[in-house]
């Protein structure tokens, strides 16, 4: 089962489209430019077989909480 805590949740996202593409395979290649501790910064651009831009995404997102802490085994309350 997936967990929704472990997804980033989107705050902003704007998409630029540059060109139609009517077939054939997309590619998207995603880049974090910007990790802070509660925000991310993706850029993703995407592109046809013969790489050209087809849509240009940048996204604020609010980072995942990490998961629990949980305490090494044989040492309980540290």
């Amino acid at each position: 089962m997936v967990r929704p805590d472990l997804f980033p949740l989107t705050l902003q996202l704007s998409v630029n489209r540059i060109r139609n593409a009517s077939r054939g395979t997309l590619t998207a290649e995603a880049q974090i430019v910007h990790r802070g501790r509660t925000t991310l910064v993706v850029e993703v651009s995407v592109f046809d077989g013969q790489r050209r831009l087809i849509a240009k995404l940048v996204a604020t997102q609010l980072a995942p909480a990490a998961p629990p802490a949980t305490a090494p085994a044989g040492r309980p309350g540290r």
